[in-house]
């Protein structure tokens, strides 16, 4: 393989490793991309274009395996889905730059080929099977607020677009360059000069890109200047520090280390919530990680069914009345609401000798009465359920238990109700990375919207790595997406309360870094932002028009577009035609 082809995938690979934590160089975001489309006018002789293919997968594995690491942490079984989701990840960026190099090939300047595909490809990356909408192009600017107060109307995919776009326009002007142009062997002629090729089309795409970028910007002060949120609700976030090897314990076959574990879990939790109860000013909800109160929440009918077991039935009504009891004790104890993360567990209605677990957000009132709950909706294949595990029973090696820990997937949008200050506030739950799915969070804007968001997740898996700010940072498209403020309590953080902006308004340390794996009870209140998001009620319809153009766009060319060096002559294409040649 020829180093003109590997070394500009490699550099784009370490431009975008930078761009992201745990070094959070985000401004390398709007050129990271720009070595790697020098791939797409590459010329590589003899029709050996595979070469090309294989340098830019290869240097989307130098990025995505690096910057992936962090889920090898987890368990010695997760060193598979690092590499797993590597390569599935990798798959896009082929997808990306075979679109590309057919488009271009067919005329179309790259300036408007590059934020077009890539945004198509990432939302498919986002999308399918659940998605993995992590590492967008538009995530490294998280942390430029003008910048992305547009994802309230184009959504985080739309920022991704406007990077694409500056990206594939520097690429383009570099590609004016002579000395670029032999290296990567682009002939200095096109085999069919069209409007596409012309110099004026490349300013004219400059004045638009720039335009775009002036535009964006210019929002993002207007919406950044106005009055302060008023103050809604006070909320305590309980951020444990337990390790997950505590909380696997809780399901050990030893009874004495299952009951050590549970003591450990409730105790912790229980003494940061009496913490935060205790405060000068107390909060109107404890809001506890997810998952973190270490037995069920269990709900059965009044009476036994007759097709259910006795000495089932009677475990679950001792559970239940247990829990219960504790409810109402804790609840008295701090005087005030709390969302506790917990796992649900009821009666299978098909099966008397199965139960159904849930991964749930209760609410609580100041008696200990449950009033409202919400399961979780989106599972992590492998970590919460084993995908096709009836007709692909081998898949259950990639477990990380050696029991049945599969929860069931819920199906309300559950809008939670606190009294506050004299008025009755609205929230919604996301639980762990259901926060990183702009779709889920956007359900709660739609139809009524809720006041606020609450994300209850347990990053005690990575144990201190950079997942932590990376998913705070994913976090923030969410709030500006939906103009709703989003309050997370983490256990091994980092919880925070980030407004509408997407600013970060309150974290338990004095930083990201310090604010993470540590014990804390963050009281903070909450900004209320009451604009409508045209996102909120449109979606995702800027990917949607982008892969419908990227679909449409394949089906109306299908002759192949021949590159120069790669073509032989055949009887319907003279010597002088094949060596002629079309330019990026």
């Amino acid at each position: 393989m020829s180093s003109r082809v590997l070394l500009p995938a490699c550099l784009s690979a370490g431009l975008l490793v930078v761009s992201f934590f745990p070094l959070n160089w985000g401004v390398f975001g709007w050129i990271a991309l720009v070595p790697w489309l020098m791939l797409v006018p590459a010329v590589s002789p003899r029709r050996r274009s595979w070469n090309i293919y294989l340098a830019g997968w290869l240097g989307s594995l130098l990025f995505l395996v690096p910057a992936l690491q962090w889920l090898r942490v987890a368990h010695p079984m997760m060193h598979f889905t690092w590499a797993g989701l590597s390569l599935y990840c990798s798959l896009y960026f082929v997808l990306s730059l075979w679109l590309m190099r057919r488009f271009v090939a067919r005329g179309v300047p790259l300036p408007v080929v590059v934020p077009i595909v890539w945004l198509a490809t990432e939302f498919l990356r986002g999308s399918i099977g659940g998605g993995f909408a992590w590492y967008t192009l538009g995530q490294t600017q998280h942390d430029f607020l003008p910048i992305i107060q547009i994802a309230d109307v184009v959504g985080m995919w739309g920022v991704s677009g406007l990077v694409a776009a500056v990206n594939g326009l520097i690429a383009a002007w570099l590609l004016q360059s002579d000395r670029v142009r032999r290296w990567l062997r682009i002939p200095e002629t096109p085999r069919t000069p069209t409007p596409f090729t012309a110099p004026a089309t490349l300013r004219r795409a400059t004045i638009a890109i720039v335009g775009c970028w002036l535009a964006t910007f210019g929002y993002g002060l207007m919406q950044l200047n106005h009055p302060e949120f008023p103050m809604g609700p006070r909320v305590a976030l309980i951020q444990g520090n337990l390790e997950q090897g505590v909380r696997i314990a809780r399901n050990a076959n030893d009874p004495d280390a299952a009951r050590n574990a549970i003591r450990e879990m409730s105790n912790h939790h229980v003494e940061l919530a009496n913490q935060a109860a205790s405060a000068p000013n107390p909060p109107d909800v404890i809001i506890w990680p997810e998952t973190s109160y270490p037995l069920p929440w269990v709900r059965l009918p009044r009476e036994r069914p007759a097709d259910v077991a006795e000495d089932l039935w009677d475990d679950l009504s001792y559970t239940r009345n247990y829990v219960r009891e504790r409810f109402i004790e804790m609840g008295k104890g701090w005087g005030t609401h709390a969302l506790i993360g917990l796992n649900g567990k009821t009666l299978s209605p098909t099966d008397p000798k199965k139960t159904l677990r849930y991964n749930t957000a209760l609410l609580i009132n100041p008696e200990g009465e449950p009033t409202a709950y919400y399961h979780k909706m989106h599972r992590v294949p492998f970590g919460e359920y084993i995908p096709f595990k009836d007709s692909l029973p081998f898949l259950k090696w990639f477990s990380p238990y050696d029991y049945d820990y599969g929860i069931e997937a819920g199906t309300e949008w559950t809008q939670f109700e606190l009294p506050s200050k004299g008025q009755i506030y609205r929230f919604g739950v996301v639980i762990c990375y259901e926060d990183s799915d702009p779709t889920l969070a956007r359900q709660y804007n739609s139809r009524v919207p809720v006041d606020f968001l609450v994300n209850i997740s347990n990053d005690g898996w990575f144990k201190g790595s950079e997942e932590h700010e990376q998913h705070l940072a994913v976090a923030r498209f969410r709030a500006v997406e939906t103009r709703r403020a989003l309050v997370r309590a983490v256990n091994m953080g980092v919880s925070a309360v980030i407004d509408g902006d997407g600013r970060i308004v309150a974290l338990p340390g004095d930083s990201w870094a310090t604010s993470k794996a540590i014990p804390a009870a963050l009281v903070a209140d909450v900004p209320i932002d009451d604009r409508v998001s045209f996102y909120g009620q449109f979606g995702d319809w800027l990917p949607l028009l982008c892969l419908t153009a990227v679909l449409a766009a394949l089906l109306l060319v299908r002759d192949q577009p021949q590159w120069p060096g790669e073509n032989r002559p055949t009887a319907a294409t003279p010597p002088s035609a094949a060596k002629s040649g079309v330019t990026g």
